[in-house]
């Protein structure tokens, strides 16, 4: 099959820089049979030149090779290629990586077109927010799909979607867009390159985390009927595909449970108006816990975004705490932890205190500290099992007589509650939260509810 033409061919990799290349060239090579199982690896300095790389660039990613299993070095040996099937790829219980940078792009792989023989999975999403701290959600998920894909001899590439728009901002009723997030039309533009470069070199299957959801959809249609397509985190309208993410109503539902038995009841609930089952899901368990708040159902106050976040949108929220101390909010849920850090931010800037003024949860524990310096509490996505849970549906897809057509799976896993400083202690505001809502028991109740309680002020 002839290489994939394109102006910018997506970038492949998890570390980042020129190692994001020398890794993924050399894993390709080995997963592919250049380099033979058994056989020894090329040179030190034979791979340095190969990829443009320093000697000591290469005996770190030989390191990292080592570390998944896929060549065994011994001292004063050459390392020699590893068969997969007999040591299988496993990760460091607690890696440490640099930060992703953009990469430039390798040439593409040459790979047989032969879907039935490629032994590569493709990850295909964002590397992830600068904001995040420690490891990201991003990695977690790599490495859980990667784990359990080495297992049956596969082997997972990061195609990553990521990258900062260099182009004008957009306007928004006159405000500017936030550059750290890409705008939609450069989303369908690289999300389009990155499914065509897996449709046409070969790959075994495909783990997506769609962002431009409005768009692309036949050419996702087109990749669903071609080989093994999994859907992470929200699923996109009118796609037949298998789909992992996790319990989003479950999830929001308790942790406005959790601020309500503190006694609050003036709740604001703040998100974006993305069309996604993820976001609507969670505006549902909000709405839900409030209409069965005990002492009767409450207000809901639901502040939502029309894109990303602009003037208009944070001129309400200051309205709304701008109010006198008896009618403004005492507590905001957030959609996610990136809105809890802005909101964080605006509380601040209005002279209010996070927690004791207001209390603030987020949703999905990848930035576990405010900017106040005060841990968040926050909804924890279990991104290692959604990694590897979309591996065992590939695997299970893959493995199928006649994979494509069959019905779809459908997978959630429940998330759990990190309480932390921001929701602060009891309040006295009215009766708090004493019994679950009447569809669950007391036992159901305490039984599926895991709360994690950390340091309340956690430091870098």
């Amino acid at each position: 099959m002839a290489p994939l033409q394109m102006t910018s061919p997506p970038a492949i990799g998890l570390h980042g820089s020129a190692m994001a290349d020398l890794l993924t060239g050399i894993r390709q090579a080995i997963l592919l049979g250049k380099y033979p199982a058994g056989t020894w690896l090329p040179t030190e300095r034979e791979l340095a030149e190969e990829f443009g790389v320093a000697r000591r660039a290469v005996r770190r990613a030989i390191d990292i090779l080592a570390e998944e299993g896929l060549v065994v070095c011994r001292p004063r040996f050459r390392p020699v290629v590893a068969t997969p099937s007999t040591k299988p790829f496993s990760l460091p219980a607690a890696p440490v990586a640099p930060p992703l940078k953009l990469a430039a792009p390798l040439p593409p792989p040459a790979l047989s077109g032969d879907k039935a023989g490629s032994r590569l999975v493709a990850l295909v999403m964002w590397h992830g927010d600068p904001e995040e701290q420690g490891v990201t959600a991003q990695r977690r998920i790599f490495w859980g799909m990667n784990r359990r894909l080495a297992q049956d001899g596969f082997h997972g590439v990061f195609l990553d979607l990521g990258g900062l728009v260099q182009a004008p901002p957009e306007s928004v009723d006159g405000a500017a867009q936030d550059l750290r997030y890409s705008s939609e039309a450069e989303n369908v533009k690289r999300e389009a390159a990155h499914l065509r470069y897996v449709l046409e070199h070969g790959f075994a299957g495909i783990v997506f985390y769609a962002y431009a959801y409005r768009r692309n959809r036949e050419l996702i249609q087109e990749v669903a009927q071609h080989l093994p397509l999994v859907l992470i985190d929200r699923m996109v309208p009118s796609i037949q595909a298998d789909y992992v993410g996790i319990d989003n109503h479950r999830a929001q539902y308790e942790a406005t449970q959790h601020v309500l038995s503190l006694g609050h009841r003036r709740v604001l609930f703040v998100t974006t108006a993305e069309p996604i089952n993820t976001v609507q899901d969670r505006v549902e368990g909000y709405r839900q816990a409030m209409a069965e708040a005990p002492d009767g159902p409450l207000p809901e106050n639901v502040l939502t975004a029309l894109n990303r976040w602009t003037v208009p949108e944070w001129s309400v929220f200051e309205s709304l705490f701008c109010l006198p101390q008896e009618q403004r909010p005492t507590a905001v849920l957030c959609v996610n932890d990136h809105t809890a850090m802005n909101v964080c931010r605006r509380l601040l800037a209005l002279g209010l205190r996070v927690p004791e003024d207001v209390v603030l949860c987020g949703f999905d524990d990848n930035c576990s500290v405010l900017p106040n310096d005060i841990g968040l509490t926050t909804v924890a996505q279990p991104f290692e099992q959604i990694g590897s849970a979309a591996a065992e549906t590939f695997l299970a897809r893959n493995s199928e007589a006649s994979p494509i057509g069959a019905p779809t799976r459908h997978i959630e896993l429940p998330a759990r509650l990190v309480i932390r400083a921001s929701t602060g202690s009891r309040v006295n505001v009215s009766p708090p939260l004493v019994e679950p809502p009447p569809h669950r028991s007391r036992t159901e109740s305490l039984r599926n509810r895991r709360v994690d309680h950390t340091a309340p002020n956690r430091t870098k």
